[in-house]
């Protein structure tokens, strides 16, 4: 079942413009809660939704080393995001590391800007940054 009024009543409405409202704000203030430790799933929440928004914010991997409790079959589609994700940054590193090679034979300065500068600098492993 979808998340209902009653449910989402639950959760403080966004009011400074910035997030989803409904049933997607309110499980956006679940991920961000469950990020911090704060909150689990709350029960009969449609799960393909739940996926949804933690594709959509690509939280996956981070909820899953964070120890998030998620149900099994959500639990089972976030690991197999994350395995996947995993494997596109080995894949990844390997392009930059080819690249900037081939950046440094010809003299060429680079400066990785957003993205994967984050995901190398902050995060403890780079996949979890998406």
């Amino acid at each position: 079942p979808r998340l209902g009024l009653a449910a989402a009543a639950r959760w403080p409405a966004v009011t400074d413009g910035a997030g989803e409202q409904g049933e997607a704000g309110a499980i956006d203030r679940w991920i961000a809660g469950a990020l911090t430790g704060r909150t689990e799933l709350p029960a009969g929440w449609d799960e393909d939704e739940v996926l949804a928004r933690i594709r959509y914010h690509g939280v996956g991997s981070l909820l899953l080393e964070a120890g998030v409790a998620l149900p099994p079959a959500l639990r089972d589609r976030a690991r197999r995001d994350s395995l996947e994700r995993a494997a596109w940054e080995v894949r990844h590193r390997a392009l930059l590391e080819a690249l900037l090679g081939k950046f440094r034979q010809r003299g060429i300065a680079s400066v990785f800007l957003k993205g994967t500068a984050l995901a190398y600098s902050v995060y403890p492993q780079p996949y979890l940054r998406h």
